[in-house]
């Protein structure tokens, strides 16, 4: 299994080819990152507010990633 898995706006897991999806499962941390822009929220209310308003699935608990929840995606 790879470590990532592409997520559709229903909840719906794609294949690995899939050119479009809204999230993105990561096996290893076992979270799920949206991949919706942020565009121009810029400051801590802005993105916190739009990070609770991601509709994904069934999944509804969205919130802004710990430091050390980011560090686990820089490769």
């Amino acid at each position: 299994m790879s470590r990532f898995t592409k997520v559709a706006a229903n909840g719906e897991l794609l294949q690995a080819d899939a050119t479009t999806w809204d999230a993105v499962i990561d096996h290893e941390t076992s979270l799920m990152w949206s991949a919706a822009p942020v565009g121009d929220r810029v400051d801590h209310a802005g993105a916190t507010k739009a990070a609770s308003e991601v509709r994904i699935g069934a999944f509804e608990d969205w919130r802004l990633p710990s430091r050390r929840e980011l560090l686990s995606i820089v490769d």
